[in-house]
C-alpha cells in the first residue's frame, strides 16, 4: 500500500502550519517538563469569563437550550449583535444582514468562499494575522500584500494601496486595530482610502474588527463601514466575543454586512458546521448586553500593563518598540541585533532565530515577525498578570545585554 502522503492535496501541502500553533505547541512541552517559560505568545485574555457570562450559560443549560438552532445564528443573538453594532460601531444592520460563525475566524473563511474564485485577488495588508494568506489560498485566490510603513505606526496608505490593486482585485482584507501592530485606521485615512475606493467599485472590502473593543485611545477606533453609504454597502464588518469578553474557547464570531453576501454565508455555512454551539450564543447575549464595564476595566489594565512594559524594555539594547493604539499587543523591531553573537556562539540571522535565541535560554516565549509577514520583528501579547509581564522584560533585557554584536 502506498503512503498516505502520496494521496494528499496539493492544496494541503501548499498550507503551512501556523507559527504562533508551533510555537504554542513547544512552550507546552516545556511548560509540561517543569520549564519556568513566561509566554508572551498567546492572543488569548488572561481575564475570567464575565460572572454575567457564566450565569446565563447555566441558565441556559437548565433550560435545555442544547439542540441546533438556525444555521446563521438564534434570532435574539442576532439582534444583540445588530444593538452592538449600533451602539458602538454607529452601523445598522438588520438580523437578516447578519451572521453567527464558529469563530470569528470562519466568519472570514465563509466570506471568502463566498466571493472568491480561482485567480481572484485579495489584497492583504502587512503586517497580517498568519491565517489571512492561507485562507485566501484555501478558496483558490492569490493574497497580494501592500506594505505598511513602520515609521508610520504601520498605517495602511492610500498611496500603497493603489500601487497593489489590479483587474484582478475582488477584495481587501483589513484588520484594524491590528495584530500585531496594534495600528489604528484614523477617519482620515479611511477617507483617503474611500476616494481610492471610489475609482473600484467593484472591491469588496472584509473589516475584521475584533479588537474594536480594545483600544488606548480617548476616542473608539474608526469602523470602516460607517463612514459613508459606499463603503457600507460593500464592506463585511467581522468581529466576535473572544478579545473583548475573554471568552476565546466559546468560539463565537460574527458579522454584518450586504445582504446577499450575508444569505451566501449562510448557504455555505449550512453545508459545513451549520450553526455554533447553542449555549455560547446564549452565553454571548449576556456578554454583549451586560458587560460593557467589563471591557472599559480591562482596557485599563491593559493601558497600565503596557505602560509598564514599555518603560521596563526601554533599556533593552537593539530593540526599538512602537507604542500601540489598539488591541493588547507590542510588535518590537529587533532588526538591530541581527547578526549579533550568543554566548553559546551562535549567529543571530533572522527574527526566527532571535525568537528561539529567547526561548531556550531565557525561557521567554513570542512570537516572530516573520509569522506576520515582517521580518526581525517580534510580537508580545500583554495578556498575562501584570508581575509575569514585569519578570519579562526583566529577562527581555537581560537576553539582549547578553548579545555581543
Amino acid at each position: 500500500m502506498k503512503n498516505i502522503n502520496d494521496s494528499l492535496s496539493s492544496l494541503s501541502k501548499r498550507i503551512v502550519t501556523s507559527p504562533t500553533i508551533k510555537l504554542t505547541s513547544k512552550v507546552k512541552s516545556l511548560l509540561e517538563c517543569g520549564e519556568d517559560v513566561i509566554s508572551l505568545g498567546t492572543g488569548e485574555p488572561s481575564f475570567e469569563v464575565p460572572s454575567e457570562v457564566k450565569d446565563e450559560l447555566v441558565r441556559a443549560l437548565r433550560r435545555n437550550e442544547t439542540g441546533y438552532t438556525e444555521v446563521e445564528g438564534t434570532e435574539n443573538l442576532r439582534l444583540s449583535i445588530s444593538k452592538k453594532f449600533k451602539r458602538d460601531y454607529s452601523i445598522s444592520y438588520d438580523t437578516d444582514q447578519i451572521i453567527v460563525s464558529n469563530g470569528s475566524k470562519q466568519v472570514v473563511y465563509n466570506a471568502l468562499l463566498a466571493l472568491i474564485d480561482p485567480g481572484d485577488e485579495v489584497v492583504v495588508p502587512v503586517p497580517y494575522w498568519g491565517s489571512y494568506p492561507e485562507m485566501v489560498k484555501l478558496v483558490g485566490g492569490e493574497p497580494k500584500y501592500v506594505y505598511c510603513d513602520a515609521d508610520l505606526d504601520f498605517s495602511l496608505s492610500s498611496e500603497s494601496l493603489k500601487k497593489v490593486i489590479s483587474p484582478k482585485t475582488k477584495c481587501i482584507l483589513l484588520n484594524f486595530p491590528n495584530n500585531p501592530s496594534g495600528s489604528l485606521l484614523s477617519k482620515e485615512t479611511v477617507t483617503a482610502l474611500t476616494e481610492i475606493l471610489n475609482e473600484y467599485p467593484r472591491i469588496i472590502l472584509i473589516s475584521d474588527e475584533i479588537y474594536q473593543d480594545i483600544h488606548f485611545a480617548e476616542e473608539r477606533p474608526c469602523s470602516i463601514a460607517s463612514q459613508s453609504p459606499e463603503l457600507y454597502s460593500r464592506t463585511l464588518t467581522v468581529s466576535g466575543v473572544s478579545k473583548s469578553y475573554s471568552m476565546a474557547g466559546f468560539r463565537i464570531g460574527y458579522a454584518g454586512g450586504p445582504k446577499s453576501l450575508i444569505k451566501a454565508m449562510v448557504k455555505l455555512q449550512g453545508h459545513t458546521t451549520a450553526n455554533p454551539c447553542s449555549l455560547s450564543q446564549a452565553a454571548s447575549i449576556a456578554a454583549l448586553n451586560e458587560c460593557d464595564e467589563f471591557i472599559l476595566r480591562n482596557n485599563e489594565i491593559y493601558k497600565k500593563r503596557l505602560n509598564n512594559f514599555l518603560s521596563a524594555v526601554k533599556p533593552a539594547k537593539g530593540l526599538k518598540c512602537i507604542k500601540p493604539r489598539g488591541a493588547f499587543y507590542v510588535f518590537i523591531s529587533c532588526r538591530e541585533l541581527i547578526g549579533a553573537k550568543t554566548q553559546q556562539g551562535n549567529i543571530i540571522k533572522d527574527d526566527i532565530d532571535f525568537s528561539m535565541y529567547l526561548l531556550d535560554c531565557f525561557r521567554l516565549a513570542v512570537v516572530p515577525g516573520s509569522a506576520f509577514g515582517v521580518k526581525n520583528h517580534f510580537r508580545v501579547s500583554m495578556s498575562i498578570s501584570d508581575s509575569l509581564l514585569v519578570e519579562a522584560a526583566s529577562r527581555l533585557v537581560k537576553a539582549c545585554s547578553r548579545l555581543e554584536k
